[in-house]
Protein backbone atom coordinates (compact mmCIF):
# COMPACT_ATOMS: atom_id res chain seq x y z
CA UNK A 1 0.00 0.00 0.00
CA UNK A 2 2.65 2.23 0.96
CA UNK A 3 4.25 1.56 -2.96
CA UNK A 4 0.67 2.49 -4.33
CA UNK A 5 0.99 5.68 -2.07
CA UNK A 6 4.15 6.94 -3.17
CA UNK A 7 3.56 6.68 -7.01
CA UNK A 8 0.06 8.25 -6.79
CA UNK A 9 2.24 11.18 -5.20
CA UNK A 10 4.88 11.19 -8.12
CA UNK A 11 2.33 11.08 -10.28
CA UNK A 12 0.40 14.21 -8.31
CA UNK A 13 3.93 16.05 -9.20
CA UNK A 14 4.31 15.20 -12.03
CA UNK A 15 0.94 16.70 -12.97
CA UNK A 16 1.94 19.85 -11.12
CA UNK A 17 5.34 20.04 -12.30
CA UNK A 18 3.60 20.10 -16.41
CA UNK A 19 1.26 22.24 -15.58
CA UNK A 20 3.86 24.94 -13.90
CA UNK A 21 6.26 24.20 -17.60
CA UNK A 22 3.17 24.56 -19.37
CA UNK A 23 2.77 28.04 -17.69
CA UNK A 24 6.25 28.98 -18.09
CA UNK A 25 7.62 31.65 -20.84
CA UNK A 26 10.16 28.91 -22.16
CA UNK A 27 10.90 29.47 -26.12
CA UNK A 28 13.46 26.13 -26.33
CA UNK A 29 13.29 22.86 -25.47
CA UNK A 30 16.74 20.92 -25.24
CA UNK A 31 17.90 17.75 -25.13
CA UNK A 32 21.53 17.69 -23.37
CA UNK A 33 24.20 14.79 -23.57
CA UNK A 34 26.81 14.46 -22.11
CA UNK A 35 27.96 11.17 -24.05
CA UNK A 36 30.54 10.48 -21.04
CA UNK A 37 29.83 9.16 -17.35
CA UNK A 38 28.25 12.00 -15.15
CA UNK A 39 26.06 11.75 -11.97
CA UNK A 40 23.12 14.03 -10.91
CA UNK A 41 25.44 16.02 -8.78
CA UNK A 42 28.09 16.26 -11.59
CA UNK A 43 25.47 17.23 -13.82
CA UNK A 44 24.55 20.28 -11.75
CA UNK A 45 27.88 21.56 -11.47
CA UNK A 46 28.26 21.46 -15.53
CA UNK A 47 24.73 22.91 -16.18
CA UNK A 48 25.63 26.02 -13.46
CA UNK A 49 28.71 26.42 -15.06
CA UNK A 50 27.66 26.54 -18.59
CA UNK A 51 25.03 28.95 -17.53
CA UNK A 52 27.05 31.48 -16.40
CA UNK A 53 29.15 31.34 -19.55
CA UNK A 54 25.70 31.69 -21.42
CA UNK A 55 25.04 34.66 -19.29
CA UNK A 56 28.65 35.89 -19.71
CA UNK A 57 28.83 36.14 -23.31
CA UNK A 58 25.57 37.51 -24.09
CA UNK A 59 24.60 40.32 -21.75
CA UNK A 60 28.89 41.29 -21.41
CA UNK A 61 29.58 43.71 -19.18
CA UNK A 62 25.80 43.79 -17.43
CA UNK A 63 26.18 40.43 -16.45
CA UNK A 64 26.16 41.47 -12.81
CA UNK A 65 23.79 44.61 -12.81
CA UNK A 66 21.16 42.57 -15.28
CA UNK A 67 17.94 41.57 -13.98
CA UNK A 68 16.98 37.92 -13.62
CA UNK A 69 14.64 38.45 -16.57
CA UNK A 70 17.51 39.02 -19.06
CA UNK A 71 19.08 35.76 -17.51
CA UNK A 72 18.67 32.39 -19.25
CA UNK A 73 16.62 30.22 -17.38
CA UNK A 74 15.93 27.09 -17.28
CA UNK A 75 14.63 23.70 -16.18
CA UNK A 76 16.00 20.36 -16.77
CA UNK A 77 14.97 17.17 -16.18
CA UNK A 78 16.74 13.79 -15.80
CA UNK A 79 15.98 10.66 -17.71
CA UNK A 80 17.86 6.82 -17.46
CA UNK A 81 20.55 8.11 -14.44
CA UNK A 82 21.39 4.03 -14.89
CA UNK A 83 22.43 3.94 -18.43
CA UNK A 84 22.53 7.06 -20.38
CA UNK A 85 22.27 10.11 -18.38
CA UNK A 86 20.37 12.84 -20.04
CA UNK A 87 18.35 15.80 -19.51
CA UNK A 88 15.62 17.70 -21.25
CA UNK A 89 15.24 21.08 -20.80
CA UNK A 90 12.84 23.86 -21.18
CA UNK A 91 14.92 27.13 -21.44
CA UNK A 92 14.15 31.28 -21.98
CA UNK A 93 16.31 32.88 -23.42
CA UNK A 94 15.08 36.61 -23.18
CA UNK A 95 17.71 38.31 -25.01
CA UNK A 96 18.06 37.62 -28.43
CA UNK A 97 17.16 34.44 -28.37
CA UNK A 98 18.80 32.96 -31.47
CA UNK A 99 21.78 34.66 -30.61
CA UNK A 100 21.24 32.99 -27.45
CA UNK A 101 20.69 29.78 -29.33
CA UNK A 102 23.97 29.88 -30.92
CA UNK A 103 25.90 30.21 -28.18
CA UNK A 104 24.27 27.80 -25.74
CA UNK A 105 24.75 25.06 -28.07
CA UNK A 106 28.74 26.20 -28.80
CA UNK A 107 29.11 26.69 -25.18
CA UNK A 108 27.32 23.40 -23.86
CA UNK A 109 30.66 21.64 -26.07
CA UNK A 110 33.01 23.97 -23.99
CA UNK A 111 31.25 22.90 -20.88
CA UNK A 112 31.27 19.28 -21.94
CA UNK A 113 33.30 18.40 -25.24
CA UNK A 114 32.15 15.12 -25.82
CA UNK A 115 28.48 15.98 -25.34
CA UNK A 116 25.55 17.63 -26.99
CA UNK A 117 23.00 19.66 -26.88
CA UNK A 118 19.98 20.14 -29.23
CA UNK A 119 17.91 22.96 -28.59
CA UNK A 120 14.81 24.07 -31.14
CA UNK A 121 12.55 26.79 -30.60
CA UNK A 122 9.13 25.80 -29.43
CA UNK A 123 6.46 26.71 -31.63
CA UNK A 124 2.91 27.27 -29.92
CA UNK A 125 1.15 26.51 -26.49
CA UNK A 126 0.58 22.49 -27.94
CA UNK A 127 3.95 22.03 -28.47
CA UNK A 128 4.73 23.99 -24.75
CA UNK A 129 2.15 20.93 -23.95
CA UNK A 130 3.24 18.29 -25.51
CA UNK A 131 7.19 18.72 -24.75
CA UNK A 132 6.41 19.32 -21.11
CA UNK A 133 4.92 16.06 -20.73
CA UNK A 134 8.03 14.53 -22.75
CA UNK A 135 10.03 16.11 -20.59
CA UNK A 136 8.66 14.82 -17.54
CA UNK A 137 7.57 11.34 -18.89
CA UNK A 138 9.54 9.13 -16.55
CA UNK A 139 8.83 11.36 -13.12
CA UNK A 140 6.13 9.11 -12.19
CA UNK A 141 8.68 6.72 -10.98
CA UNK A 142 10.10 9.01 -8.49
CA UNK A 143 13.11 9.62 -10.36
CA UNK A 144 13.98 13.01 -11.65
CA UNK A 145 11.43 15.14 -9.21
CA UNK A 146 13.62 15.71 -6.40
CA UNK A 147 16.65 15.88 -9.31
CA UNK A 148 15.51 17.95 -11.59
CA UNK A 149 17.53 21.82 -12.21
CA UNK A 150 16.20 25.12 -11.92
CA UNK A 151 18.88 27.72 -12.62
CA UNK A 152 18.79 30.32 -10.64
Amino acid sequence: MIFTNTIYKNIKIRQALVEWLEQADFNFFGTANFNCQTTVAGATKLFNEWARLVDRKILRRRVKDAPASDRLFFVAVPEHPNSNLHYHLLLRTPVNPLKAQRIATKYWRLVVPPGELWMPAIGNADDKSRIANYATKDCWNGFGIEDFIVSD
